[in-house]
Order: C-alpha cells, then sequence, then structure tokens
C-alpha cells in the first residue's frame, strides 16, 4: 500500500507543480518573454565574440569588450547620421499617413459605407507590457495636459526600461555563458545531465545561427527596399527601408505590415508610383522567399510554413506584440528540445 499512496502523491505534487509553473508562465509572461530577449541578445553578443576570435587572439573578456564597443560606435554613427533625417521622416510618414487615412474615410463615406472618425486610441491595456508602472495613474484629472505628459513619459520609460533589462541580461550571459549553463545543469538529475548538456549546446548553437542568418536577411531587405524607393522617388525613403528591415525579423506577418506602410507611403505620389512600390516589395519578398531564406536561414533551422504561422497566431494571441517578435526563437527552441529528449526515443521505440 505504500508504494501506491507514495506513487499518488508524487504524481499529485508534479501535477501541482506543472500548474504553477503555467500558472507564473502566465501571470508573468512579459518578463519571461523580456528575459528570452535577453538571452536571445546575449547570443547574439556570444555569437560576435566567437566570430570575433578567429581572427583575434584575445581572450573572452577582452573580446566581449571589443564585440560591445563596435556595436556602441556602429549604433552611435547611425543615430549621428541618420538621426534627425529619421525624426523628420517620421514626422513627414506622420502627416502623409494621416492624410491617406482621412482620404479613405472620405472615399468610404461617398460610397455609402457608414464608418466612423478613424483616431488612434490611447489606452494603457494596449500597450506591450513592462515590468515599470504608470506614474500618471497617480494624478487625478484623466485627459489633462499632466497626466498626458505622465503618460507620454510613463511610455518612453517603459520601453526604455525595458531595452535596458534586455541590453544588461545580454552582457550578463554573454560575459559568463558557460556559468549560466552549469548552473542550469545543478537542476538536472546527474544522470540525465550528459544529455541536458548536449540539449542547452544544440539550442545555443540552433539560436546562434538563426540570429547571425536574421540579422543578415534583415540588413539585405534594408538595403534593396532603401536603394528601391529611393530610385523610385518614394517619400521617408530612409525610414520605410528601416521599417521594412525591422519588420523583417517577424516572419510572415512582419512583411505584410511592411509592405502596407510603403504602398499608402508611395499612393501620396500617385498611382503609378504605388504600383511601383508594389512591384519592389513583390521583388524583396521573392529575394527573401527564394534566395535568402533557403540558403541563409534553412541552414540554421527548417520549421515549415503552417508551423511557423499557427505558432505566431498562438502567441500573439496569448503574449501580444512580444510572443508575436519572439515566436520562431520559442519554436526553434521547442524543436530542438523534440528532437533531442522526444523524438530519439521514438526512433528506440521503433
Amino acid at each position: 500500500m505504500t508504494s501506491p499512496i507514495r506513487t499518488l502523491a508524487l504524481a499529485g505534487i508534479v501535477i501541482l507543480a506543472a500548474a504553477a509553473l503555467l500558472a507564473l508562465a502566465w501571470f508573468a509572461s512579459a518578463t519571461l518573454l523580456l528575459i528570452l530577449a535577453g538571452i536571445l541578445f546575449g547570443i547574439f553578443l556570444d555569437a560576435m565574440n566567437r566570430l570575433l576570435g578567429k581572427v583575434l587572439p584575445f581572450g573572452h573578456s577582452i573580446r566581449l569588450a571589443i564585440v560591445c564597443l563596435l556595436l556602441f560606435g556602429a549604433l552611435g554613427s547611425v543615430v549621428a547620421v541618420g538621426g534627425v533625417r529619421l525624426s523628420q521622416e517620421t514626422t513627414d510618414v506622420s502627416v502623409l499617413l494621416d492624410r491617406q487615412m482621412k482620404a479613405a474615410q472620405t472615399w468610404l463615406r461617398n460610397n455609402g459605407v457608414p464608418i466612423g472618425t478613424i483616431a488612434p486610441k490611447a489606452a494603457d491595456s494596449e500597450r506591450p507590457g513592462t515590468i515599470f508602472s504608470n506614474p500618471a495613474a497617480l494624478l487625478p484629472g484623466d485627459g489633462s495636459v499632466a497626466s498626458r505628459v505622465l503618460g507620454l513619459v510613463s511610455v518612453v520609460l517603459g520601453y526604455l526600461g525595458n531595452a535596458l533589462v534586455v541590453i544588461f541580461l545580454g552582457l550578463f550571459v554573454a560575459a559568463q555563458p558557460g556559468a549560466y549553463r552549469s548552473g542550469v545543469l545543478r537542476f538536472v538529475p546527474r544522470r540525465h545531465r550528459d544529455t541536458a548538456a548536449a540539449t542547452l549546446d544544440d539550442m545555443g548553437e540552433t539560436l546562434r545561427r538563426w540570429l547571425t542568418g536574421q540579422l543578415t536577411t534583415m540588413s539585405v531587405i534594408f538595403a534593396v527596399t532603401w536603394a528601391g524607393l529611393a530610385m523610385i522617388g518614394v517619400p521617408a525613403a530612409f525610414l520605410l527601408a528601416v521599417q521594412a528591415g525591422l519588420l523583417a525579423f517577424i516572419p510572415n506577418i512582419g512583411p505584410i505590415v511592411a509592405g502596407v506602410v510603403i504602398v499608402a507611403v508611395a499612393l501620396t505620389g500617385g498611382i503609378e508610383m504605388a504600383l511601383y512600390a508594389v512591384g519592389l516589395y513583390v521583388l524583396v519578398q521573392t529575394l527573401e522567399s527564394y534566395i535568402l531564406t533557403p540558403f541563409i536561414q534553412r541552414q540554421a533551422l527548417s520549421v515549415p510554413p503552417a508551423t511557423l504561422f499557427a505558432a505566431q497566431i498562438l502567441l500573439g494571441v496569448v503574449f501580444g506584440l512580444w510572443g508575436l517578435a519572439l515566436a520562431l526563437p520559442m519554436v526553434a527552441i521547442t524543436k530542438v528540445l523534440l528532437d533531442r529528449l522526444y523524438l530519439p526515443e521514438n526512433v528506440r521505440a521503433d
């Protein structure tokens, strides 16, 4: 009797622990995804560190410092050279899109389609989750100038705080990757540590290759889009190319959003310019789908499009923007876990 009771008790403890972990993942989803973003940034720094190690015979810490200085210098150069331009083009695009929305609203009304005023609604619940509180909520008087200013400041501070968390967490991971790997393995029973270590190594290698390929793809898309839009004469070509490159990080959905914005801005120059913009969008997507992805990304990670799209929808609905942006790395981690821990057992069983 003792053995069955002990087995049932152990099963109950496991179920309760799993339920507690799921509840924690649900309520702290924004924070957990923020941590995942920091780990990905750390993996990126580690990949650059390893690449630099092939040409410079320095230690790990010195190479990491060089990588950080190079990234900081590149970011500073971009801000110095294109910061003013991006600011001006952001204002121009905002005005152009507002004009296009009003024109579309007028056209729909003239054709008998009832529609209200198109205006963005600012709601705290619609903002991406942050780990910082909203200071505007401390003051009464919704709609007052003070509350609006503090609300804007809280949003900026929230995004800035999240960015700092990602940066510092990534630096810590990249500085001592072996220490964190060993720390995770301490939670694994000794008899399974070899398998767990191999699984962690596979995860790191897969994510390193995927990040390298993803950044290469994003850079090529930015360059081709910028050159094409500049040749066509689309307003704010640099800003539109930047958003196209950044949105390429989100497969399937990101390029569609980027294309809609580009065509909407191009429509301000007439139908001919819009058609050229559509042609450029098709060219860029063909380049990504048939050249960049097969030769760069599939060497790192091969995920069926339907599987990835379903994961994006599920994670986007459950976790919002963070889940949508980090769907592919989460799918990659799941795939490695299945390949290492589940599929080999099935093969042995067969």
